[in-house]
């Protein structure tokens, strides 16, 4: 139970803003914290027992779950057989690991019984940019033939420097769902700070020099 003398509020705010460097971001997420509007970029977070106002790039919890890899079918009973979020009593912030590697959500339908899962969990939508700040994204569990059977309650995603995402994982709709980390973006945490993490089929990732795919994009219209 949560003391009186601790107070968080839930609601968050979707609009144009300023952040504290005073850089204007479009379309982000705002928490509340004790009363106290949090700067764009942070959410209340318990850090050192107390809850206040931070950054969840500084701030997050490791899940470094090797079933979770796309490549892993749920047949496969070394890495423990069938698994389901629904269960998971999530809390703050996460970020994917395979080993010791840094991984993402995939960006693309999973075929049914990977990831350790029936349905496995992928993202509807790119992951954020740094300039994007903390957005809201749909996930969906495929099934039965169709990539969005499952509606999942959209979560919270944040690009930290570095080349790696935060995660606000919420427990799944259903069993047997389950988080997926893309295997495939292992190359991503190997990307300098002047690099970004590309795809084009959302299955093949490359590093590439930040500018170079648009002017690419560019390009590719002027011809």
């Amino acid at each position: 139970m949560m003391s009186s003398g601790v107070l968080m509020v839930l609601l968050f705010f979707k609009h144009v803003t300023a952040d504290s460097s005073g850089v204007t971001v479009a379309n982000s997420i705002q928490f509340s914290c004790g009363g106290t509007q949090c700067p764009v970029g942070q959410d209340c977070i318990s850090v050192g027992g107390t809850l206040r106002c931070a950054d969840p790039c500084q701030n997050y919890i490791a899940l470094n779950d090797e079933w979770r890899a796309t490549n892993n079918n749920n047949n496969n009973q070394i890495n423990g057989g069938l698994h389901c979020d629904q269960s998971i009593n999530f809390q703050g912030w996460y970020r994917l690991f395979l080993g010791h590697t840094s991984v993402q959500m995939p960006e693309r339908c999973v075929e049914v019984n990977m990831c350790g899962t029936h349905a496995p969990m992928w993202l509807t939508k790119p992951h954020p940019q740094l300039s994007d700040s903390v957005v809201q994204r749909g996930v969906c569990g495929s099934w039965s033939g169709d990539c969005c059977l499952f509606k999942q309650t959209p979560i919270h995603v944040k690009a930290c420097y570095g080349n790696y995402y935060v995660y606000k994982f919420v427990p799944a709709v259903n069993c047997h769902l389950a988080y997926c980390a893309d295997v495939n973006t292992k190359v991503c945490s190997t990307c300098r700070d002047d690099e970004t993490c590309m795809s084009e089929d959302k299955i093949t990732w490359r590093c590439e020099r930040k500018g170079e795919g648009y002017e690419k994009h560019i390009l590719r219209l002027s011809d």
